[in-house]
């Protein structure tokens, strides 16, 4: 079985390709239809919970069947990492983060 994380070079990439991951999925959640519907009502904790643990939910799936077993996927995004700065480093990985 193929491991992305315990394929990459170091300890860096690896932490990297799952900042990239953590991001997408992210993007996806807060992107979601239905969290904009959701933010266009009044407040309601139990419906807001709902309405993001169903989000998170698709968006989980949607990255898993779309974007995460695209065999290129990790290895496009930690090499244009590489590619600008001589390999990934602690600097890009903290701004990833602070996106995340």
């Amino acid at each position: 079985m193929r491991s992305p994380y315990t394929d990459a070079g170091t300890l860096l990439e690896a932490l990297y390709r799952l900042a990239v991951h953590l991001g997408a999925v992210r993007l996806l959640v807060v992107l979601h239809p239905a969290v904009a519907e959701r933010l266009a009502c009044a407040p309601d904790p139990v419906a807001d919970g709902e309405t993001f643990d169903r989000a998170a939910v698709d968006a989980v799936q949607t990255f898993t069947k779309a974007i995460a077993h695209h065999p290129d996927f990790l290895d496009a995004a930690v090499n244009q990492a590489a590619s600008r700065a001589g390999g990934v480093t602690f600097g890009q990985l903290v701004l990833l983060a602070k996106f995340v």
